[in-house]
């Protein structure tokens, strides 16, 4: 049962899993869904990073690679490239993750299953920090399964070596990995999955936010009858092979390892020969995943082990039609719009002017570079885009759009209203057009009036709050409030008790988060340094203090 986690439901994020076929060219259809727009792609090893990237840069594609392999400075420097937006696209292991404050990644993509829900949402919540549509996609295979499986294998054998662990880490991750694998090859609304996952209820019957629900996938006509044929064949074989050889058997192909099996006078020879390749591979897969098909290693004289299909008891079921079968696959030619994804928190993609957003990133990232902020630190993407639908004309008329005070008006104010004259000038362009803002500029208005009879120290703290709702670090609050790091921990806490934020991830880890919570349980959340003695001086005081003000709220 997974651990209780406030937030769980993020319904500006839209998630898609599919069947892994041809890398390369699924990631490049996702970055070709997001021009110009900052994306995290992960890989499972080193060595996919590498590969990927490299590839990527072939295509003329700005990206960069990010794994512990590389040096401190190469992954520092990597690191700062993404967050100063000088490049749109990293490509990462899991290493990547901690201390990202680009709030406006556009896209989270896995090129390969993550070893459990948990991972898999605390790398798909880096998408979207901003409040604004993004999506996540999964690539998945079965082959995902095997490979974590002996990377875990490894990885305690080698730990009990050293130190006498149990394999009860191993049965734990093993079944970490059972449930994310159950996730990807279901077919209920992914919102859905992973809000229960998480013990959270959840009360929508359409999220609109997931390939199930926008019917991105279809029920396969006839899913009995092409199990049994599948089933058959690998009973036919009557030996483990990898899926390729069954689906060069059921295909019909004359391979040289089916010439030397004498496959090709099976029954079972070509009866699938009208079927795809690339779908035979993804229903054996879902055989397999379903568990009406097994999978296992087959160990090899040189000492290595490949993957191979074998019969289990279900498969026996399939056989004689005792069980029902259901396989999916992605709906032929689709084209996933921009469109479908949800909108929240303002204007819509659709509603600005792209042209007049791309001429504001760019305005942005120079004034970001001339001070050492990171970009977000100016303005958020999404006051960028309101920025670019009303185009206003005026100062006064410019302190209407969210994300506009007065402090960031004085700072700025007047070289992005230069930016946006110029653009209308030079297009015939209309400006003050807050029809699509209509329901918020009365309440802008009010927000303005009220900020302008604000104490210094209040409008320091609801610039520090802007911040915090875009997961801003501490140490850049404090630069662009221009106050002490004490002070800018001290609205981080004060924003915690009042916003209640879903999670505080990107503040405390979520490893120093638990351990602060067990220390706590234990010892009281009364004082700090008992907590701080008995994490033996590794977790700082800070992130104690964040820790206990979460519990805080949580209890209230």
């Amino acid at each position: 049962m997974a651990g209780r986690r406030d937030g769980a439901y993020r319904p500006n994020l839209t998630y898609r899993v599919l069947s892994r076929r041809d890398t390369l060219k699924q990631v490049i259809e996702v970055i070709q869904r997001h021009p110009n727009e900052a994306g995290i792609i992960y890989c499972i090893s080193r060595k996919a990073v590498d590969e990927l990237t490299h590839l990527l840069q072939k295509n003329g594609l700005k990206a960069v690679a990010y794994h512990a392999g590389l040096t401190s400075d190469q992954r520092r420097e990597a690191q700062e490239y993404f967050a100063q937006e000088q490049c749109d696209l990293i490509v990462a292991t899991v290493a990547f993750g901690m201390g990202i404050d680009r709030s406006n990644v556009r896209f989270v993509m896995h090129t390969g299953m993550p070893k459990s829900l948990e991972h898999y949402q605390q790398e798909t919540g880096r998408a979207g920090r901003d409040g604004l549509e993004s999506e996540c996609v999964l690539l998945y295979s079965n082959a995902d399964l095997m490979l974590w499986r002996s990377i875990m294998e490894n990885a305690t054998n080698e730990s009990r070596a050293e130190s006498g662990m149990t394999r009860s880490f191993l049965d734990a991750a093993n079944e970490h990995l059972e449930e994310m694998s159950r996730y990807c090859r279901g077919a209920v609304c992914r919102h859905r999955a992973l809000v229960e996952y998480f013990d959270q209820s959840y009360e929508k019957d359409n999220c609109l936010g997931c390939d199930i629900c926008l019917g991105e996938t279809a029920e396969v006509a006839e899913a009995d009858i092409i199990a049994q044929k599948i089933v058959s064949c690998v009973a036919r074989v009557k030996r483990p092979f990898g899926i390729g050889h069954i689906v060069s058997v059921l295909r019909g192909e004359q391979t040289e390892s089916v010439r030397k099996w004498q496959h090709d006078s099976l029954s079972t020879y070509g009866i699938m020969s009208a079927y795809d390749k690339a779908d035979l591979r993804d229903w054996i897969d879902q055989l397999i995943g379903g568990g009406f098909l097994a999978r296992s290693r087959l160990a090899l004289a040189n000492g290595h082990s490949v993957p191979v299909v074998a019969l289990n008891a279900e498969s026996l079921k399939v056989l004689r039609k005792e069980l029902a079968v259901r396989l999916l696959q992605p709906m032929r030619r689709i084209k996933i719009s921009r469109a479908l994804q949800p909108q929240m928190n303002g204007v819509s993609l659709a509603d600005i002017d792209e042209k007049l957003f791309e001429a504001l990133r760019l305005l942005r990232r120079q004034l970001a570079q001339e001070r050492g902020w990171q970009p977000y630190m100016i303005f958020s993407d999404a006051t960028l885009r309101e920025l670019s639908s009303v185009r206003p004309s005026e100062l006064s008329t410019m302190l209407l759009v969210k994300g506009v005070g007065t402090t960031k008006l004085q700072d700025f104010g007047e070289k992005f209203l230069h930016e946006i004259k110029e653009h209308c000038d030079a297009r015939g362009l209309t400006t003050d057009d807050f029809a699509s803002l209509r329901k918020t500029t009365a309440a802008a208005a009010m927000n303005v009036l009220a900020e302008e009879k604000m104490p210094r120290t209040n409008l320091r703290r609801q610039q520090a709050f802007d911040l915090f709702r875009q997961s801003a670090l501490i140490e850049d609050v404090a630069k662009t409030c221009n106050v002490s790091h004490a002070t800018a921990l001290k609205f981080l806490c004060a924003y915690i008790k009042d916003e209640a934020p879903p999670s505080i991830s990107c503040w405390v880890p979520d490893e120093v988060f638990e351990q602060v919570k067990i220390a706590a349980a234990a010892l009281g959340k009364e004082r700090l340094k008992p907590i701080y003695l008995a994490l033996g001086e590794q977790v700082s005081y800070d992130h104690i203090r964040l820790a206990l003000t979460y519990f805080e709220r949580e209890v209230k």
